[in-house]
């Protein structure tokens, strides 16, 4: 069985309520229903990520970040991350990534799959100010 969750909080705390569910130990039953050993329970986490850059640099950026020239290998083998990606992307105002034409640096981050969501243009105030 999966259950996906959102977790918001700080990363101290999203850390240790992570922990917590690392170390819970279920029960597993044989055809009787007797306890026969005991399962650790799986996490993996779903990360949802907000980077803050100049725009000229997003190329750069993704390729630091492990994203390739297409994701279609990770988007193959969870079909249900494509329609999670372009409610999140409607939900957010993002728009559609145009993946990096060559890559830049590539960082291939060890055991993830990394997938862009979108992107957002900066907007200002009208004084210029920059709104975060």
């Amino acid at each position: 069985m999966e259950l996906y969750l959102a977790g918001v909080g700080t990363k101290p705390h999203s850390d240790s309520w992570l922990n917590d569910l690392r170390a819970v130990k279920l029960p597993y039953r044989d055809e009787r229903g007797e306890p026969k050993h005991y399962v650790r329970m799986g996490v993996a986490e779903f990360k949802l990520v907000k980077l803050f850059f100049p725009e000229e640099y997003l190329d750069e950026v993704m390729a630091l970040c492990g994203v390739g020239t297409e994701q279609g290998h990770v988007l193959n083998r969870h079909p249900a991350l494509k329609k999670f990606l372009g409610v999140a992307r409607r939900a957010l105002g993002l728009k559609k990534i145009k993946y990096p034409k060559e890559i830049v640096k590539h960082m291939e981050p060890t055991y993830m799959a990394v997938v862009p969501l979108g992107t957002k243009k900066d907007s200002y105030n009208e004084n210029g100010i920059e709104l975060i």
